[in-house]
Order: C-alpha cells, then sequence, then structure tokens
C-alpha cells in the first residue's frame, strides 16, 4: 500500500483528526508512562518517528492506539 503525506501527522494535527485531547496523545510517547521499550518498537515498524523534537505519527499508529 503506497502511502501519501495525508498518512503522516504531528501529534496536535492526529488530536485534532482523531478528536483526543493532545496530552493524552503526548503521554503516549513518555517512556516513564509507556515504556521505552513500546516506543522503540513503534519506531522500528515506522509507525512514528521523531523529527528534531517533532513526534510524526502514520495514521496506522493513531488507528492502532484509537483502538485501546
Amino acid at each position: 500500500m503506497t502511502k501519501t503525506i495525508n498518512d503522516f501527522m504531528t501529534i496536535v494535527e492526529a488530536a485534532e483528526r482523531y478528536n483526543i485531547n493532545p496530552q493524552t496523545l503526548k503521554n503516549k510517547f513518555k517512556p516513564s508512562v509507556v515504556g521505552q521499550e513500546k516506543i522503540d518498537g513503534w519506531v522500528s515498524e515506522g509507525l512514528i518517528r521523531l523529527s528534531s523534537k517533532t513526534w510524526i505519527l502514520s495514521t496506522e499508529f493513531m488507528e492502532q492506539i484509537s483502538k485501546n
């Protein structure tokens, strides 16, 4: 499946798009909350990536976490 630029977003954009509190979403990227291994797994799967100080999230990631 080919992905486009619209398949990726920042935390703020994802919060708006999926109607999630931005702070709740930011907590998903705190090792003290979810564990570093989980974050590393998401990165290695290509679901998220850190660009400078900004997390870039995939729609696939958002769909995965919104099920929980």
